[in-house]
């Protein structure tokens, strides 16, 4: 049986635009934190002032080349939020100074309340001897104000 010509146009196009919804979906990268999470010794005082006491590292975590990339996931006030780290000059563990190091806290996703974002404008951020750990201690600001980030951080 032979489908009309019609039809033989419109399920491709159909394939194509159910494909392109999949991928759109996906950009907004909404949260959906893998299932282990870590221990954390970290607080933020200032324009922001909560404790984080567990986070979910997302992968990868620590060194690729010469960088090193963290970023903690976690939930505060029933929002995502992330801690991220960029160590654009790695050389392995040790203490590294802001900048140039980068480190940020905000939210993630589409959540209720308006977006959070502070970025880090002087510390410190020390990677331990097995890379896999360190400690924070950051001045950020961000558009409610300035904040301090401080604590122990893991990537297990």
């Amino acid at each position: 049986m032979r489908l009309p010509s019609w039809i033989a146009v419109a399920l491709p196009i159909s394939a194509v635009l159910s494909l392109a919804l999949v991928v759109l979906a996906a950009c907004g990268r909404p949260y959906s934190p893998p299932a282990a999470a870590a221990g954390s010794g970290l607080a933020v005082t200032g324009a922001l002032s909560f404790q984080v006491p567990t986070v979910i590292p997302q992968q990868p975590c620590g060194a690729t080349g010469s960088a090193y990339h963290v970023e903690l996931d976690f939930q505060q006030g029933g929002r995502p939020w992330a801690i991220s780290i960029e160590l654009i000059e790695y050389h392995g563990p040790g203490s590294y100074p802001a900048p140039p190091d980068r480190v940020s806290i905000r939210t993630l996703g589409t959540g209720s309340g308006a977006p959070v974002f502070f970025s880090g404008t002087a510390g410190t951020t020390v990677v331990n001897t097995d890379e896999q750990s360190g400690t924070l201690d950051e001045q950020l600001t961000g558009q409610a104000g300035t904040a301090h980030l401080t604590g122990k951080w893991s990537c297990h």
